[in-house]
């Protein structure tokens, strides 16, 4: 490895860490901050979430577009510090209308961030690296995310409104911190004025759907971060902190095991293969899961434990496998247009997943995890034919 893609390795790994330093610091004490603190209802405070989240939906493309316009270095360098700024005066938001405000400039400008610096990362780093660095910052993305959480951790504990705040200044710094040892990577040329459309992303169908297939098999992070916990607490025998240390389970494994993980989507047949595994494992895990209504402590704690193996397996390999296929089928002039369509996917999974595995485990108990293992039995059946579609498209480009 050269010297200058040594450098470029390390300011990723560097930003990677910063941004997840402050996700970790603003993405829980926001909502109990709000709620807490301002007085924000559960509702107002959920409503304020849907709002960026929709938000993002109806501005990822020509967001995306004019990164490539740009630069994407330029764009992630702004983003960052503009989510500096948002993040330093949500801290003073006193009502429900600033907090509006605020929740969605801060979802508008992360997401914006992070598009920007993917298409950075296909700018300066060779097709075959991509995946095994992606890899690294997911690792080093949860190391920080836990960082992060555990000075959470620390605020919610003090309760004072003033350490609360400090929780957002923190995360402020943190986005400028990333932003900073951005500056230091070489400059991607921006797209040409007269190149493609705003939309010519969106109008890629074959695209499209492979980024909505994509970002429906994510929904396991929600199965973890909200079905699990809510049925361990509710509907099982286990004790509720396993609600807690099956997730530091998860990133423990996570941190351990992505960058093996990654070496089986070097290719895009490779990444096919390892999306319809991923499904499997993720599907068994549901069923593990609808198994420990019954049992008492110790099994239930037993089998939650197994379950979450199973599912952190899937998580590894779809990410893997995302990466890849991200990549692979867009258009190499338009990557930031490209990441801009399939955060989509993901955007999608934001809000659909929550009602669908609160509403099925909720309403339905064991039942609803079988349903939940059927709809990724699904997503394995459309892997092939969207991928195929996909490829299709790309050759005859």
């Amino acid at each position: 490895m050269t010297w200058k893609r040594r450098r470029s390795t390390g300011v990723f790994v560097a930003a990677h860490f910063f941004t997840s330093v402050g996700f970790g610091l603003y993405s829980t004490g926001t909502v109990i901050y709000f709620n807490r603190v301002v007085g924000l209802s559960p509702s107002q405070v959920g409503i304020g979430l849907s709002v960026s989240g929709l938000l993002w939906i109806a501005l990822a493309v020509p967001v995306g577009r004019l990164v490539d316009r740009v630069g994407p270095r330029e764009a992630a360098v702004v983003a960052g510090l503009s989510l500096a700024l948002a993040l330093a005066v949500a801290a003073h938001a006193r009502s429900f209308e600033t907090y509006l405000a605020v929740i969605a400039a801060v979802g508008f400008l992360e997401q914006t961030a992070i598009i920007a610096g993917n298409a950075l990362l296909a700018g300066v780093v060779a097709d075959d690296d991509r995946v095994p660095l992606l890899a690294l910052l997911r690792s080093v993305f949860n190391v920080g995310l836990t960082v992060g959480v555990l000075l959470t951790g620390l605020a919610v504990a003090a309760g004072s409104p003033a350490g609360y705040r400090w929780l957002f200044l923190g995360a402020a710094a943190a986005a400028a911190a990333a932003a900073a040892v951005t500056t230091v990577q070489p400059r991607v040329a921006g797209a040409p004025a007269g190149g493609r459309g705003p939309w010519s992303a969106l109008a890629d169908l074959p695209y499209v759907s492979l980024a909505v297939v994509g970002g429906l098999v994510t929904v396991h992070d929600v199965i973890l971060g909200v079905g699990l916990p809510l049925w361990i607490v509710s509907w099982t025998q286990a004790p509720a902190a396993v609600a807690a240390w099956v997730i530091g389970l998860n990133t423990v494994l996570v941190v351990a095991l992505q960058v093996r993980a990654s070496r089986l989507a070097v290719t895009v047949d490779g990444a096919r293969r390892l999306q319809r595994r991923a499904c499997v494992a993720v599907a068994l895990a549901c069923v593990v899961f609808g198994l420990t209504r019954g049992p008492t402590a110790g099994p239930a704690t037993a089998l939650l434990i197994l379950g979450v193996v199973v599912l952190t397996a899937g998580e590894l390999w779809s990410s893997a496998a995302n990466w890849r296929l991200r990549f692979a089928f867009a258009d190499p002039t338009a990557q930031g247009q490209y990441a801009g369509v399939f955060s989509l996917g993901i955007a999608l999974r934001g809000v659909i997943g929550p009602v669908l595995v609160a509403t099925l485990i909720g309403g339905l108990r064991s039942i609803g995890w079988i349903v939940l293992a059927l709809f990724f039995a699904l997503m394995f059946l459309l892997i092939n034919p969207v991928v195929e579609t996909a490829g299709r498209r790309l050759r005859s480009a």
